[in-house]
Protein backbone atom coordinates (compact mmCIF):
# COMPACT_ATOMS: atom_id res chain seq x y z
CA UNK A 1 0.00 0.00 0.00
CA UNK A 2 1.04 3.51 -0.96
CA UNK A 3 0.64 6.13 1.88
CA UNK A 4 0.80 9.83 2.08
CA UNK A 5 1.05 11.59 5.21
CA UNK A 6 1.00 15.51 5.47
CA UNK A 7 0.45 17.32 7.85
CA UNK A 8 2.83 20.71 8.98
CA UNK A 9 3.91 19.50 12.16
CA UNK A 10 7.07 16.55 11.70
CA UNK A 11 6.51 14.94 15.02
CA UNK A 12 2.94 14.21 14.15
CA UNK A 13 4.42 13.30 10.40
CA UNK A 14 6.77 11.07 11.96
CA UNK A 15 4.52 9.62 14.65
CA UNK A 16 1.97 8.45 12.05
CA UNK A 17 5.52 7.00 9.76
CA UNK A 18 6.27 5.13 12.34
CA UNK A 19 2.98 3.17 12.81
CA UNK A 20 2.05 3.04 8.81
CA UNK A 21 5.28 1.91 7.60
CA UNK A 22 4.00 -1.63 8.39
CA UNK A 23 1.44 -1.45 6.26
CA UNK A 24 3.74 0.21 2.65
CA UNK A 25 5.50 2.86 1.44
CA UNK A 26 5.10 6.09 3.03
CA UNK A 27 5.62 9.74 1.77
CA UNK A 28 5.37 13.08 4.01
CA UNK A 29 4.30 16.26 2.97
CA UNK A 30 4.47 19.25 4.75
CA UNK A 31 2.23 20.98 3.97
CA UNK A 32 -1.00 20.85 1.36
CA UNK A 33 0.78 22.41 -1.92
CA UNK A 34 3.39 19.73 -1.57
CA UNK A 35 1.13 16.96 -0.99
CA UNK A 36 -0.69 18.16 -4.56
CA UNK A 37 2.73 18.05 -5.94
CA UNK A 38 3.26 14.54 -5.04
CA UNK A 39 -0.49 13.08 -5.56
CA UNK A 40 -0.12 14.53 -9.33
CA UNK A 41 3.57 12.94 -9.47
CA UNK A 42 2.41 9.25 -8.46
CA UNK A 43 -0.37 9.34 -10.51
CA UNK A 44 2.23 10.01 -13.34
CA UNK A 45 4.49 7.44 -12.33
CA UNK A 46 1.68 4.96 -12.19
CA UNK A 47 2.29 4.77 -8.06
CA UNK A 48 -0.79 6.53 -6.95
CA UNK A 49 -1.55 6.59 -3.23
CA UNK A 50 -4.14 4.09 -1.68
CA UNK A 51 -4.72 6.28 1.63
CA UNK A 52 -3.74 9.46 2.26
CA UNK A 53 -3.94 11.29 5.91
CA UNK A 54 -4.40 15.04 5.48
CA UNK A 55 -3.95 17.84 8.50
CA UNK A 56 -6.83 19.85 8.23
CA UNK A 57 -4.71 23.31 9.49
CA UNK A 58 -1.78 23.99 7.67
CA UNK A 59 -0.01 26.52 6.00
CA UNK A 60 -0.01 26.95 2.64
CA UNK A 61 -2.99 24.83 1.41
CA UNK A 62 -5.03 23.64 3.83
CA UNK A 63 -6.43 20.15 4.13
CA UNK A 64 -9.74 20.45 2.84
CA UNK A 65 -8.20 22.73 -0.08
CA UNK A 66 -6.29 20.30 -0.81
CA UNK A 67 -8.62 17.31 -0.37
CA UNK A 68 -10.29 19.43 -3.03
CA UNK A 69 -8.17 19.71 -5.51
CA UNK A 70 -7.29 15.59 -4.97
CA UNK A 71 -10.49 14.92 -5.81
CA UNK A 72 -11.31 17.29 -9.24
CA UNK A 73 -7.78 15.90 -10.06
CA UNK A 74 -9.11 12.07 -10.01
CA UNK A 75 -12.60 13.54 -11.49
CA UNK A 76 -10.36 14.96 -13.89
CA UNK A 77 -8.43 11.66 -14.62
CA UNK A 78 -11.83 9.48 -14.94
CA UNK A 79 -10.68 7.48 -12.14
CA UNK A 80 -13.45 4.91 -10.38
CA UNK A 81 -14.65 5.37 -7.20
CA UNK A 82 -12.57 2.13 -6.18
CA UNK A 83 -9.57 3.61 -7.71
CA UNK A 84 -9.52 7.30 -5.61
CA UNK A 85 -7.68 7.30 -2.61
CA UNK A 86 -9.04 6.85 0.36
CA UNK A 87 -8.67 10.18 2.29
CA UNK A 88 -9.02 10.87 6.57
CA UNK A 89 -8.55 14.01 7.65
CA UNK A 90 -6.62 14.42 10.96
CA UNK A 91 -7.17 17.58 12.96
CA UNK A 92 -7.41 19.19 16.53
CA UNK A 93 -11.06 20.72 15.42
CA UNK A 94 -13.68 18.75 16.60
CA UNK A 95 -16.60 20.45 15.55
CA UNK A 96 -19.48 19.56 13.54
CA UNK A 97 -18.74 22.22 10.88
CA UNK A 98 -15.27 21.06 10.21
CA UNK A 99 -16.39 17.50 9.96
CA UNK A 100 -19.14 18.55 7.50
CA UNK A 101 -17.26 20.23 5.99
CA UNK A 102 -14.47 17.95 5.40
CA UNK A 103 -16.93 14.89 4.45
CA UNK A 104 -18.46 17.14 1.66
CA UNK A 105 -15.01 17.87 0.25
CA UNK A 106 -14.50 13.92 -0.02
CA UNK A 107 -13.02 12.77 2.87
CA UNK A 108 -13.63 8.72 4.31
CA UNK A 109 -13.11 9.02 7.64
CA UNK A 110 -12.21 12.24 10.36
CA UNK A 111 -9.58 11.40 13.18
CA UNK A 112 -9.33 14.05 16.23
CA UNK A 113 -5.86 14.63 17.28
CA UNK A 114 -4.16 12.92 19.47
CA UNK A 115 -4.46 10.08 17.14
CA UNK A 116 -4.07 6.74 19.13
CA UNK A 117 -2.86 3.60 17.52
CA UNK A 118 -6.15 1.79 18.22
CA UNK A 119 -7.94 4.08 17.03
CA UNK A 120 -5.84 4.56 13.07
CA UNK A 121 -5.95 0.70 13.37
CA UNK A 122 -9.99 0.46 13.48
CA UNK A 123 -10.31 2.96 10.71
CA UNK A 124 -7.50 1.47 8.50
CA UNK A 125 -9.41 -2.11 9.06
CA UNK A 126 -12.89 -0.51 8.02
CA UNK A 127 -11.17 1.76 4.88
CA UNK A 128 -9.14 -1.72 3.86
CA UNK A 129 -10.62 -4.72 5.61
CA UNK A 130 -8.06 -7.19 4.15
CA UNK A 131 -5.33 -5.22 5.27
CA UNK A 132 -3.61 -7.41 8.76
CA UNK A 133 -2.44 -5.14 10.89
CA UNK A 134 0.23 -6.03 13.96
Amino acid sequence: MKVLIVDDIIENRLALFHFLKKIGSCDLAENGLFALSQFKSSHEKGEPYELILLDLMMPEMDGIQCLEEIRRLEEHWGLSEEKKAKVVIITALDDREQIKRAFDAGCQEYLVKPVLKANLAKLLNKLFPDLVLN
